[in-house]
């Protein structure tokens, strides 16, 4: 499935691949990814770096006309690629190096930062809403799971980028590891059920949530 995508999308061997995953919206921050990777290639920190954008128009051809000319602009044709509608998120994940989440505005939850992190691939998230919370941040020292930066600051995403890409494909594991952890520690459906039953108890002084980790200890 691995090798299937990146046939698909052109992937190098030795190639390192950031992805955003998502719809293509203005909201979901993806101009200022282009301009980000401009940054990076201006200051000669790209490499050879590609950048996938998976994401169905959902009939949005006059913002996908004007991602073709922003990467156009920036000389970025053949690095940043738009590949349409991704089937198999799972494999994606596990194929990039680095995802990118770069929400301009605050979503529900935002569940691309959590399958990029249950993939072991380390995230970078901009920080609005909850997405700040699915990640353990890079203050947390050598625990840290992967990056938050401002949302709508090309400048500062690309600072964070220009970083991740020099971390050693090792270091990049280990963080990828960790990530995976956090996720099946503090996101697995079981956990949240718990979580849920906990509220419960607050609100009616039940005891839901022991009742259900005894349960399940079966």
């Amino acid at each position: 499935r691995i090798a299937r995508l990146r046939e698909a999308w052109g992937i190098a061997p030795g190639q390192r691949v950031v992805l955003q995953a998502a719809r293509l919206t203005r909201w979901k921050g993806h101009l200022h990814t282009i301009e980000a990777a401009g940054l990076l290639k201006a200051r000669g920190l790209l490499g050879h770096a590609v950048f996938i954008f998976a994401g169905d128009t959902q009939g949005r051809e006059d913002y996908r006309a004007e991602l073709d000319a922003e990467i156009a602009a920036a000389g970025l044709t053949g690095i940043v690629r738009l590949v349409g509608h991704c089937d198999d998120i799972p494999a994606a994940f596990t194929l990039a190096d680095i995802a990118v989440v770069a929400s301009t505005r605050a979503e529900t939850f935002g569940r691309t930062s959590i399958e990029s992190q249950a993939a072991a691939c380390p995230v970078i998230v901009t920080d609005v809403g909850a997405a700040s919370e699915n990640v353990v941040p890079q203050v947390a020292g050598d625990s840290f799971t992967g990056w938050v930066v401002p949302a709508a600051n090309s400048v500062a995403l690309a600072d964070c980028l220009g970083d991740a890409l020099t971390v050693s494909p090792q270091r990049l594991a280990g963080i990828g590891r960790r990530a995976r952890s956090h996720v099946r520690e503090h996101f697995a459906l079981r956990e949240m059920q718990r979580a849920t039953l906990a509220v419960y108890d607050e609100l009616l002084c039940t005891e839901l949530a022991n009742s259900f980790r005894s349960f399940n200890s079966f």
